[in-house]
């Protein structure tokens, strides 16, 4: 790396990277996975609760006729509610089927081109193991990751030390 290069990088910010990603590393490892799992489902559902209830108040101050849409924010909001009350059984199947499904669609409607279907074979393979696997074969990979994570951050840390003390340049505050 050349000087300038060098010069330009804060260690600061090397630092704050690392940092952020051995915290995404940690709860990854750490975390069970249906607990995150449950929050994000939580978040989302709520999300589509506010947004939803929003569109309907807003569709019933209008004075124009907005049935069809009120009822599409209706739908929204019940769904919030689904997945607030029925969390990880019915969103992992979904979830696992939608991996599936989506990409089997890409397949066939590119006509079985060779690119296409060597992308969407890991897409495939992950909705048949979360279907089959369940969260179980999810969570392992996702503790596997976690910890490469973990691991990446501090080579990427210690490599960018190392950098600045081989070339002595001056450390930016």
């Amino acid at each position: 790396m050349s000087n300038e290069v060098l010069r330009a990088v804060n260690l600061k910010s090397v630092g704050t990277y690392a940092l952020c990603g051995i915290a995404m590393g940690l709860i990854l490892a750490l975390v069970p996975l249906s607990s995150l799992v449950s929050l994000i489902i939580i978040i989302v559902g709520l999300t589509m609760i506010a947004v939803n209830g929003y569109a309907v108040y807003k569709d019933f101050s209008n004075k124009k006729d907005t049935t069809n849409q009120t009822l599409l924010d209706v739908i929204g909001i019940l769904l919030g509610f689904i997945l607030l009350v029925v969390r990880n059984q019915v969103v992992t199947i979904l979830i696992a089927i939608y991996l599936f499904i989506e990409p089997v669609v890409k397949i066939v409607l590119s006509k079985g081109n060779k690119n296409v279907v060597m992308k969407q074979i890991p897409t495939i393979a992950l909705g048949v193991i979360l279907l089959f696997g369940g969260f179980s074969v999810v969570e392992l990979v996702f503790k596997i990751i976690g910890v490469i994570l973990i691991l990446a951050s501090v080579a990427y840390f210690a490599y960018n030390y190392y950098l600045y003390k081989k070339n002595k340049v001056k450390i930016i505050k």
